[in-house]
């Protein structure tokens, strides 16, 4: 089990406020992000982000130079920070 998963079932567990509030602070501090891209992460997405790009790559269909160097780092299975994982979810939602 990875250090965000075993941050995340701390936080869960917490039966103390500030336990609870530290766990959630390492669960963040791990992730590299803030609540809100943390919250919107773990609900929206559905499919991995190198799942997503293969489709957009499969289905999309005009994409520009900028969009498949994109798509081919995204498919390599580069990290994506929280605004490279909006764009990916923009160009996702055109092939839905």
């Amino acid at each position: 089990m990875g250090k965000l998963q075993k941050a995340f079932f701390l936080m869960m567990c917490a039966t103390v406020p500030g336990e609870a509030l530290a766990a959630r602070d390492a669960v963040l501090r791990i992730a590299g992000c803030t609540p809100y891209e943390f919250t919107r992460a773990i609900t929206t997405s559905r499919m991995p982000p190198r799942d997503m790009a293969r489709r957009v790559w499969r289905d999309a269909p005009h994409l520009s130079e900028d969009d498949q160097d994109f798509l081919l780092a995204t498919m390599d299975g580069e990290t994506l920070s929280a605004r490279d994982y909006a764009r990916l979810e923009k160009l996702y939602a055109k092939c839905v």
